[in-house]
């Protein structure tokens, strides 16, 4: 996207008609990915259908148990 750097803060214009979401990064902060190892075939369709999944960080997952234990006792499946 073209803009202008100034003081460590890029700006840019973009029209406004509809909701736009931008992700900024630079080349230093990017993640590389690393081979673990093969995973084995699984029969996904065989497993159980499930409600909601929580993905979470790490030093988040006290917080995501917690949501997952609210789901629990809230939410009432038929």
């Amino acid at each position: 996207m073209s803009g202008s750097l100034g003081g460590g803060t890029y700006s840019f214009t973009q029209e406004a008609s509809r909701l736009h979401e931008f992700a900024a990064m630079n080349s230093t902060n990017l993640f590389t990915p690393k081979y673990i190892g093969e995973v084995p075939n699984q029969n996904l369709h065989g497993s159980p259908q499930v409600d909601l999944i929580i993905v979470t960080y790490p030093d988040f997952k006290a917080e995501a148990q917690r949501l997952a234990t609210y789901h629990r006792q809230q939410i009432i499946c038929v």
